[in-house]
């Protein structure tokens, strides 16, 4: 994502999530996986993708497997 630092990445991602599920962000572990322990769903984290590439110019489409457990950690990290 641009230049941004991981932090920043981590934060916009737990905002973003916690926005969707309307939950307090710093209560997002960043080694939770999204839909086994937060309660993502696919749908979420696909619009979740779809804001970041819409604020930071980013293609994230083939980055990421839906099917894969995603966390903050993985997402940041890519």
């Amino acid at each position: 994502m641009a230049d941004l630092s991981k932090d920043e990445i981590k934060k916009f991602i737990k905002s973003k999530i916690a926005e969707l599920m309307n939950i307090n962000a710093d209560d997002i572990d960043d080694d939770a996986e999204f839909v086994e322990q937060v309660g993502v769903s696919s749908i979420m984290l696909v619009d979740m993708l779809v804001s970041a590439e819409e604020e930071y110019g980013v293609d994230l489409e083939t980055g990421f497997d839906l099917k894969e457990p995603l966390t903050v950690n993985i997402l940041a990290d890519k």
